[in-house]
């Protein structure tokens, strides 16, 4: 049953939580592991979605149908949150979150191959004009613009994107809560080898723990709020409210680190919205 008002509420909780989470990488990127950070993201947002999968599901709360799409959509999604974590330290909260929302330029992009979907002149001028304002934010007229912060920076969103399009197979075949404790559930076994391998310090001061568990308890908390809200309004309803995350973005990226707002930022952000936001109107 749809309550557009509880699905306005926590989607914009949804956009508060990735902010939050975002600005707990940044902080903390500057003397731990980004590995390190990822590893107790998807191990501490366990408990409450293996709370949720025992209400819901029962002992079959790992049961999975279609699991070639379950091990896609699980793969694509740790690239997405890694390269996305990984881009924060670099390009900084406001470009990471701009560059981001080109999530659904790619899903529209892609959709034709992999959905089946075709794509309209409109939708493939609104892909065009999303490159477009990636240029303008990245100025490749400046020398030394290219840095593996971009190339983490933009391939986010387009794992992102593959991700949303394996999701939408899975919704017909299997329960949501089932494939997000696969995903964390990979995602915690993956981060704890490269952890180990790679022999990156779990920090022992309490405080830098506590706000380490505290991102996947957030973690957590960001995935049930996304669910309710996709469950009580429709994806048209809420796709302009996700777009303040790039003014939270702004926000926080000034007012705690400093970051500068330039006049290619505004600009290409603008193009990247309205694009995005055409593909989102004419896709729903």
């Amino acid at each position: 049953m749809e309550n557009y008002r509880l699905g306005i509420v926590t989607a914009i909780f949804e956009i508060i939580f990735s902010i939050a989470i975002a600005t707990f990488v940044k902080f903390l990127s500057a003397d731990i592991s980004v590995f390190v950070i990822l590893l107790f993201r998807y191990l501490f947002c366990m408990p409450l979605l293996l709370i949720i999968g025992f209400m819901q599901r029962g002992n079959d709360l790992l049961k999975a149908d279609n699991r070639p799409v379950l091990i896609a959509r699980t793969t694509l999604g740790i690239l997405g949150l890694a390269t996305w974590f990984l881009a924060i330290p670099i390009l900084g909260i406001i470009k990471a979150t701009v560059l981001g929302q080109l999530m659904a330029i790619f899903i529209t992009f892609f959709a034709p191959l992999l959905l089946k979907e075709k794509i309209t002149l409109g939708g493939w001028l609104a892909i065009t004009f999303g490159f477009l304002g990636t240029l303008i934010i990245l100025r490749p007229d400046l020398e030394g613009w290219w840095n593996y912060g971009i190339i983490f920076g933009i391939l986010a969103p387009f794992f992102a994107g593959l991700m949303n399009i394996s999701l939408r197979k899975l919704g017909d075949s299997d329960w949501p809560i089932t494939t997000a404790l696969w995903y964390n559930f990979a995602g915690a076994v993956l981060f704890s080898g490269i952890c180990f391998l790679g022999n990156y310090q779990i920090p022992l001061d309490k405080v830098t723990l506590l706000i380490l568990i505290i991102v996947g308890l957030i973690a957590s908390l960001q995935q049930f709020v996304l669910a309710v809200s996709r469950a009580h309004a429709p994806a048209v309803n809420l796709a302009p409210i996700s777009y303040l995350m790039v003014p939270s973005s702004i926000f926080v990226g000034v007012l705690l680190f400093k970051e500068t707002i330039t006049t290619s930022l505004v600009v290409g952000s603008i193009v990247i919205i309205g694009s995005a936001y055409y593909t989102v109107r004419k896709r729903q």
